[in-house]
């Protein structure tokens, strides 16, 4: 049996290897990082950078908030320690914040250039690379602390100087209106909507998807305060050491839920589309995501390949049109193409139109849209089209904001808006420079957008409507990508063709085939809602799937590498492949 004193050196020994350890992990997510900005390993490579950090930071916020507690080292060596993992926790804090907003910035610029991308990239690196760098030192400054006598003290914290203590106490107070911010939104991913605050009701949008940053973010901001109180005070230590717990277990849920996810869409991709889809060839199949969620993707972001775009084109000059209603109008697209040779690409220059939402009323091409989606099509060999077209407004001179240009908008119904899509429509097949495919068209978009995706591709197939001058033939409907679509009755005040406003009543046997993205706590377009499309191509026989999201709301596509996006675009892309 082995003696107390075999136990306490075995003791040591084993937290000496974890020290060393968090040195080991530290160093080599710094080289997988370098390798995946440079090599953009997207694939099964980036799972294993996503376990190593995902254990990386785990190891970190361990020896953060424990290793100065040892009796051998002197009192200076433990203020520099607790200085070094104050400093750590708190750029940790903010390094969750720039790894996010600089995903953001990269997917709202339009060009692919590193020069146009630098701040978002430079934020991404700062916030990645300074917290591990941060662990690393720290690391190697407390592998020079253990010693054979290390033992841990009952509580290093009693000998903090008077200022220390007031800045520990400022400290807490700050990690406190953190943690109470978490409790904020912990309400909001189980139920969807902003509670009390209607000012912020925006942010609904992003914390579910964002909520995995958000758990590193309170998770951290946990440790820090736990740094800071001595822990003679156990109660208060354990109260906010199980409250910060649970605060960033609830923002883990929505990241497990991939897993049922995966499952559930890999059936029912199955299900409506056949096997197929799973043997696609290496050659095209490498230019694709290779798995449907990336932890280290979800953090390091996927970040622009090669294409090219040319914005602003104009397709409708409505004062020329000698349509009364539209006089004041004119409407553009931006057009996103690939670089490389499109034979060697999945895409084959098959042609994406893809519309925004914001029920008929706001919102424009560009940023509003999603418009990374745009160029990563682009990049795979698809010519994208992000179309601008008539917006509804009650207002005799519509003023617009900075999100809705006036010069889209209009007293319009919901055959107006159909005869602009008409109009790009006839644009596109008579100034078809772009290299476009026409046999083989998919139409996307969210909301709205969706609404019109569905709309749009059931009246080039019925081809018995006059929106596109008789030109319904030229254009081959391959399928149609709504993301959560406004599907039954009229959307705000939009008044017009029933059918149009309710177009799942128009599916029959000439239906393309659909994709659908639909969150289950989405509360301006409810799954019902959704369902209705699904059930009409049940009853037809025509090959459709929802894809379902847990805890994700409207818009929960809004972030590009967020877990339901990457789900979504893996299916996406072989939906789109398997038709084309």
């Amino acid at each position: 049996m082995k003696t107390m004193e075999e136990k306490s050196v075995n003791k040591k020994l084993m937290y000496r290897n974890f020290i060393y350890t968090t040195l080991t992990l530290n160093i080599i997510s710094i080289v997988f990082g370098i390798f995946y900005y440079i090599f953009r390993f997207y694939d099964y490579v980036s799972n294993v950078l996503g376990f190593v950090l995902f254990v990386t930071f785990l190891f970190n916020w361990i020896i953060t908030l424990n290793h100065d507690r040892i009796e051998t080292v002197p009192r200076k060596t433990q203020n520099g320690l607790r200085i070094i993992s104050v400093v750590y926790l708190v750029y940790a804090i903010l390094a969750v914040l720039l790894m996010l907003g600089g995903n953001v910035l990269v997917q709202i610029e339009y060009e692919p250039s590193f020069r146009d991308n630098i701040a978002g990239l430079l934020l991404n690196m700062g916030g990645f690379f300074g917290m591990l760098v941060l662990g690393t030192i720290y690391s190697i400054f407390a592998t020079k602390q253990v010693t054979e006598e290390t033992r841990v003290t009952s509580d290093p914290v009693t000998e903090r100087t008077k200022m220390q203590r007031v800045g520990a106490i400022i400290g807490q107070i700050v990690c406190f209106l953190l943690l109470s911010l978490g409790v904020y939104t912990s309400i909001t991913i189980f139920t969807g909507k902003i509670m009390w605050l209607s000012a912020l009701s925006i942010a609904e949008y992003f914390i579910s998807e964002c909520a995995l940053y958000l758990a590193i973010f309170f998770i951290t901001a946990t440790i820090l305060a736990l740094r800071l109180i001595p822990k003679r005070k156990k109660v208060y230590f354990y109260s906010v050491l199980t409250i910060g717990l649970a605060i960033s277990a609830v923002h883990l849920i929505p990241a497990t839920m991939t897993t049922p996810e995966i499952v559930i869409a890999n059936n029912r991709f199955t299900t409506a589309f056949g096997s197929s889809w799973q043997s696609i060839p290496s050659a095209d199949e490498k230019y694709m995501t290779r798995t449907p969620y990336s932890f280290s993707k979800y953090l390091l972001g996927m970040h622009p390949n090669d294409y090219v775009v040319e914005r602003d084109v104009l397709y409708y000059n409505g004062s020329l049109s000698g349509e009364p209603k539209d006089e004041n109008i004119t409407l553009y697209f931006d057009v996103y193409m690939p670089t490389r040779n499109t034979t060697l690409l999945p895409g084959k220059n098959s042609t994406l139109i893809r519309f925004h939402g914001g029920s008929l009323q706001w919102y424009d091409k560009g940023l509003p849209n999603m418009q990374k989606m745009n160029y990563y099509f682009a990049s795979q060999g698809y010519v994208v089209f992000d179309v601008q077209y008539g917006l509804y407004s009650a207002e005799p001179i519509p003023t617009g904001n900075a999100l809705t240009p006036s010069h889209v908008m209009g007293n319009f119904t919901i055959d107006d808006i159909m005869r602009h899509v008409g109009e790009f429509m006839q644009y596109l097949l008579n100034n078809n420079s772009y290299g476009a495919n026409l046999n083989s068209v998919f139409i996307s978009g969210g909301s709205a957008g969706g609404l019109l995706t569905v709309t749009t591709g059931f009246t080039l197939v019925h081809a018995n409507y006059t929106f596109y001058g008789g030109l319904e033939s030229s254009f081959a409907v391959k399928g149609i990508i709504p993301f959560y679509p406004w599907v039954q009755g009229a959307v705000g005040e939009i008044a017009g063709s029933p059918e149009l406003l309710e177009p799942f009543k128009l599916v029959d046997s000439t239906s393309p085939p659909c994709l659908i993205f639909q969150g289950n706590l989405d509360h301006e377009v409810e799954p019902e809602e959704t369902q209705l499309l699904q059930d009409a191509y049940d009853s037809a026989s025509r090959p459709c799937a929802t894809l379902p999201f847990y805890f994700a709301v409207h818009v929960s596509d809004m972030f590009f590498e967020g877990y339901y996006n990457q789900i979504f675009l893996y299916y996406m892309e072989r939906f789109m492949y398997l038709y084309q």
